[in-house]
């Protein structure tokens, strides 16, 4: 990235301290890394000197946290271990996930929302003023993300990064990083509230097959080239023009096909934002 972007490009890496050794820091200073963020695991303290190896290099140096309700003794006594030998700490607002059964759900844990319309957890943010005060007598540049941040300005900025290099040519593509496209669904496989576990269970390979003929036939009835149709292979539908789908609703219809206009995130899941049916 430096050779692409110029010795000025500023770079951060974020890290565990279990991958912390002297010789990877060296390497990574060497590489012209300019910031290094340390993950403490707050629940052990025996890393926590790995720290100080990244002190003999010029870069900045700082430590990034979630905010957990209930640390606030396990947050300051790692603040008081880490002051003078990092210039900042990052504090972000712990938040819920839709994690699966695999892994650990903070909701398993006791923590709740701290409103119906958030992910947020509730005393994370209060908690994580608290921790700010305690961080400015200690001389040490504190930092709070919240979770209502990251939704408005770092997600968006992301999806509109992400957007520029998903978007098919026919995709409008919106300032909130969303793609407006057309959409052709076959009407088992059409979105509604158990949309996501149907495509779960269906034969994949069967569907690509139904829809890659639907496209020939589709490119013949309405007169447009193959690059104007696409076969989604993860949602197993198609993807056309938008203007092409509502000029040519009914056309689909009769196929018996079911046509769309769906605003989505440019993400591996391609969530649905709106889908208007035409």
């Amino acid at each position: 990235m430096k050779k692409s972007y110029g010795t000025n490009f500023h770079i951060h890496l974020y890290t565990p301290l279990k991958l912390v050794s002297d010789e990877k820091l060296k390497k990574l200073y060497e590489a012209g890394l300019d910031e290094i963020r340390f993950h403490p695991n707050l629940d052990d303290e025996s890393l926590w000197r790995r720290i100080e190896l990244a002190s003999k290099y010029d870069w900045d140096i700082g430590i990034e946290i979630p905010v957990i309700p209930g640390y606030e003794k396990k947050i300051k006594k790692m603040i008081d271990f880490v002051s003078g030998k990092v210039q900042f700490i990052n504090l972000n607002e712990l938040e819920l996930s839709d994690t699966s059964s695999k892994h650990y759900k903070l909701s398993d844990m006791g923590f709740k929302t701290k409103n119906k319309n958030s992910y947020a957890v509730k005393g994370s943010e209060e908690l994580g003023k608290k921790i700010l005060e305690y961080t400015s007598k200690k001389s040490l540049n504190g930092h709070l993300c919240t979770a209502k941040l990251k939704d408005s300005i770092q997600v968006t900025r992301r999806l509109t990064i992400r957007a520029k290099n998903m978007a098919l040519p026919f995709d409008t593509k919106t300032e909130d990083g969303t793609l407006i496209r057309g959409c052709v669904y076959l009407k088992e496989l059409t979105p509604c509230f158990s949309y996501r576990e149907v495509l779960k269970k269906i034969d994949k390979n069967d569907f690509v097959k139904k829809l890659l003929k639907i496209k020939e036939e589709l490119i013949k009835k309405l007169s447009v080239s193959k690059e104007d149709i696409v076969v989604d292979k993860v949602k197993f539908r198609l993807l056309m023009p938008s203007k092409l789908v509502q000029k040519n609703s009914s056309k689909i219809k009769k196929r018996g096909l079911v046509p769309a206009i769906v605003e989505e995130t440019p993400t591996e899941d391609s969530l649905e934002i709106e889908v208007e049916f035409v």
